[in-house]
């Protein structure tokens, strides 16, 4: 056996040491090569909502990633209420008023958080991959948003931005500055609880819907009225309006759905669908939330019988 300090002692380790680092070298090299984990990676923003989540450091709930869960409808009709004290609850103010919350709800989240949302995505994603994975990434070039999807859809949101600020900037010019103040609270109060797009979505229906049915229901009796008067219905909607606004004044909100060229808009701003079959039958529908099916639409009087003729 090689004593210790001998020539061929030397040459044993120095043979062992090389063999080990080639060894570790193959490892690693076999490593590099390989194809990062994407099992391991999210499908999409859902699944990081509560470690996201998590990055919070301010007051209240987090309102950059909140939970996308179908909301109270208590609470969505209070907003409704509270809005139409101060404005008319319809479309044309909620989508700018929600794009005003989507701003404040930015710039609170700026200071609650330490990192910018495509950061904090990539920085709580990658924790999933084991040890190795995430040291090449950090040594690598990859492409994150080959390996994460999902963070197309954060910089739509933040490309998004800039358009909700311009959108509630409209807004706000036509309001005085009670009415601008006054709308500001109303944001601020409800910003948490809208916050999500699951919300905002279930809002907007909601508001929707409900311009949908006040319109359908003025409509109704201005087609009695003009039936009653004329012994029969009108041929489009423009003269019923018309006749409604020489009898008296045009109820508001039918005024606030129409357009300059006298077309009438339903809820979702979409025009009404009317018109008659013969003097004492009409048809008088809404598409609803989708104009591509008609399992949605909404219809004002389809099922009733005809008034008798005069």
């Amino acid at each position: 056996m090689p004593h210790r300090g001998s020539p061929e002692r030397r040459v044993v380790n120095t043979t062992g040491a090389a063999l080990f680092l080639a060894v570790v070298c193959a490892l690693a090299l076999v490593a590099l090569s390989r194809p990062i984990d994407r099992a391991a990676l999210p499908d999409d923003l859902e699944e990081l909502q509560a470690d996201l989540a998590s990055l919070h450091r301010g007051e209240g709930p987090c309102a950059r990633w909140p939970e996308d869960r179908p909301p109270d409808p208590d609470d969505i009709e209070r907003f409704t209420q509270e809005l139409a004290a101060l404005a008319a609850p319809d479309l044309h103010v909620a989508l700018p008023l929600l794009s005003h919350i989507r701003a404040l709800n930015h710039d609170a989240s700026a200071k609650a958080h330490a990192l910018e949302p495509r950061q904090e995505v990539i920085f709580v994603a990658l924790d999933r991959l084991p040890g190795f994975d995430r040291l090449r990434l950090n040594l690598s070039r990859d492409d994150y948003d080959d390996l994460l999807p999902m963070l197309q859809g954060v910089a739509d949101r933040d490309m998004r931005l800039d358009a909700d600020r311009r959108r509630a900037h409209r807004l706000s010019s036509t309001l005085t500055d009670p009415e601008r103040q006054s709308l500001d609270a109303l944001a601020r109060k409800w910003r948490h609880t809208l916050a999500s797009d699951h919300a905002q979505a279930a809002l907007l229906h909601h508001i929707a819907a409900g311009v949908t049915r006040q319109r359908l229901d003025a409509l109704e009796g201005g087609l009695s009225n003009y039936h009653d008067h004329y012994g029969r219905y009108p041929a489009g909607l423009r003269a019923l309006l018309e006749h409604m606004a020489r009898i008296e004044r045009l109820p508001d909100v039918l005024r606030r759905g129409q357009e300059r060229d006298g077309t009438l808009r339903d809820g979702w701003l979409r025009p009404f669908v009317y018109y008659t079959r013969g003097p004492h039958q009409r048809v008088l529908i809404s598409d609803g939330p989708r104009d591509d099916t008609e399992a949605d639409d909404i219809c004002a009087g389809c099922d009733q019988d005809p008034p008798p003729a005069p």
